[in-house]
């Protein structure tokens, strides 16, 4: 089967989208990551814990588990609720969704880190471990891209079979 040009191009063009987005996204998980390290923590309370299938649609279903972790905390007197666990993509395989979520059940107190600027935002997991997998991912998508391009270029239609 012989494959345009033009489509291994879009290909290209899309492995190369996604691969700057994530790109950004390791960038910005890791500067909030960093700056978390360094905030204070208060005294908090877990209100929620389980693990969500989140279905991506097809036949079989399709899609991944994520830690939900609910939790209020109090700063200089104000209550504040919140949901963040990290600065990190946490879609993952039920197993590891749940051993996140084994680390917090209801009821038990926690220590949240919240941004001194905005105490509103909160989260249990300061610092940066996790978000290295984005950049990895990120550099795979853009030279998958950079390559399907190529050979795009090099040779007219492309034989798949």
């Amino acid at each position: 089967m012989l494959v345009p040009a033009f489509l291994l191009m879009a290909l290209a063009a899309v492995m190369i989208y996604y691969g700057i987005r994530l790109l950004l996204a390791g960038r910005r998980s890791m500067k909030l990551g960093r700056a978390s390290m360094q905030w204070p923590t208060a005294p908090g309370q877990v209100t929620a814990s389980a693990v969500q299938f989140v279905d991506e649609g097809g036949d079989p279903p399709t899609g991944y588990y994520l830690p939900v972790v609910a939790y209020t905390y109090a700063v200089e007197g104000a209550a504040y609720a919140g949901t963040a666990i990290a600065y990190r993509d946490l879609r993952s395989l039920q197993k590891t969704a749940q051993a996140i979520v084994a680390k917090y059940p209801v009821g038990s107190d926690v220590a949240v880190t919240y941004d001194p600027l905005d105490p509103r935002n909160g989260l249990l997991e300061p610092g940066t471990v996790g978000v290295r997998w984005l950049y990895f991912w990120a550099v795979t998508y853009i030279l998958i891209g950079v390559v399907i391009a190529a050979l795009s270029i090099a040779i007219p239609a492309f034989n798949l079979i």
